[in-house]
């Protein structure tokens, strides 16, 4: 199945991560594990150990060297960044990755491996329905 194909995998649970986890719009919440957006410049930026955390809890087992080169393949992939965040400890550069918002913020259906269909508009979920 083409589906269950390591890079088509990284991309579905790319999409996931980006989409239904806590977002914000501003880059000092970066480092509280959500993820920043900026519509303006269609990408969206997140801390590499929260993305790979959340890989494990959802069962992926390739080590971080393979799922970095994976990463790198993908028509989301952007560029590694590590931006300037201004906390209460102090600034922090946290290392992140940014990827490209264009492919799924403007309206999309997305299936995932359990069958949910997650439908976007304009990067707000609009619909989330179980088909199997």
């Amino acid at each position: 199945l083409e589906s269950l194909q390591p890079k088509k995998e990284l991309r579905q649970l790319l999409l996931q991560y980006t989409m239904n986890r806590t977002r914000t719009t501003k880059m000092e919440e970066l480092v509280n594990g959500k993820c920043y957006v900026n519509t303006e410049e269609g990408h969206a930026i997140f801390q590499v150990g929260s993305f790979l955390n959340f890989l494990k809890k959802n069962a992926w087992d390739m080590d971080k060297k393979v799922t970095g080169k994976l990463l790198q393949e993908l028509d989301l992939y952007d560029q590694e960044v590590r931006p300037t965040v201004l906390t209460k400890d102090g600034q922090k550069r946290p290392r992140c990755i940014q990827v490209k918002l264009g492919d799924f913020e403007d309206g999309l259906a997305i299936m995932n491996l359990f069958g949910v269909v997650i439908t976007t508009l304009n990067g707000k979920r609009i619909m989330k329905k179980n088909i199997w």
